[in-house]
């Protein structure tokens, strides 16, 4: 096992502290079975105080001309016929940022972006999220009851998530079968009577996710550090499950450019694949490693 400071190479997991552009770019063709990750929200978050933090980007222009150099490594490092997936929603534009108040399709603007550098649309769902709890920690006019009694031409529904997976063309030469029609469920509730397999794929194959458990994520209270940042939510670990069930096998290596703390490369080792995270920050890259030997069943390895 390889370590230092800005990295964790073992046989489970690589991690890198590092900028994912280049880093991306430092790896080989089609070397990537699968991708997951959350983007940044153009300039919605600041996420830490660096000149490469896609966060940091002063306009929407600024932030996608960024993402595409990402991108378009990801198109090459990707297998033929495999793919990426991307977890986002859509933005609310505000008054003093945009000039009007609205919502900015970020959902669409990435699925065209990836389609322009070669990816197939191949598939996308719905996660519902409570408009209620948005409303309360938003503070958003359109979700507002107040809103609605006063005049209601300005309410809105709320935001939820989509997850949407890109297709590199081509033939996909290792098969990600199920033999066995096994797939085990990951949600919130019972799943009804009847083959467990089959009511399983019925769920995951709907077009909206009504039963992600919200708070079933990774704890990231302690990557919080300094005032550069405002904002950390990871994504819930029944949908990566989710992804990577349908999307991976074992054994596949699976990337996520902007790990946070490690939520993507955790599941990964818990599926027995084998994970490679890239994350900027600091703090987030520091608990990414200590999630990561968790699910490795490692002891705090140290720095050299």
């Amino acid at each position: 096992m390889t370590k230092v400071k800005d990295q964790i190479i073992n046989e489970k997991f690589s991690l890198y502290n590092a900028d994912c552009v280049s880093t991306v770019a430092s790896m080989p063709d089609e070397s990537i079975d699968y991708t997951i990750f959350s983007p940044p929200f153009s300039s919605l978050y600041t996420y830490s105080d660096s000149i490469n933090d896609m966060g940091n980007c002063r306009n929407d222009d600024e932030f996608y001309n960024h993402f595409k150099f990402l991108v378009k490594e990801l198109y090459r490092t990707t297998k033929a016929g495999r793919l990426v997936t991307f977890h986002c929603m859509n933005i609310p534009a505000m008054k003093e940022r945009d000039g009007y108040i609205g919502i900015k399709d970020f959902r669409g603007d990435l699925i065209r972006m990836f389609q322009d550098c070669g990816f197939i649309y191949a598939s996308e769902v719905c996660i519902w999220k409570d408009p209620l709890i948005e409303a309360v920690r938003t503070k958003a006019l359109g979700l507002m009851h107040k809103q609605l009694c006063k005049d209601s031409s300005m309410c809105r529904q709320g935001l939820p998530d989509y997850v949407v997976t890109m297709r590199k063309p081509g033939d996909n030469k290792d098969l990600i079968s199920h033999e066995n029609g096994l797939i085990t469920y990951a949600g919130e509730g019972d799943l009804p009577e009847g083959n467990p397999s089959h009511n399983t794929w019925r769920k995951y194959a709907s077009p909206v996710w009504m039963d992600i458990r919200q708070t079933h994520t990774l704890n990231y209270r302690v990557a919080r550090a300094g005032n550069d940042e405002r904002h950390i939510c990871p994504l819930q670990l029944d949908t990566i499950e989710r992804c990577m069930t349908l999307w991976s096998k074992p054994n596949d290596v699976v990337l996520s450019p902007f790990a946070g703390i490690g939520s993507e490369i955790y599941q990964a080792v818990k599926m027995d694949r084998y994970g490679i995270g890239i994350e900027l920050k600091e703090s987030y890259y520091d608990c990414a490693v200590s999630n990561c030997n968790d699910a490795a069943g490692i002891e705090d390895p140290g720095f050299m």
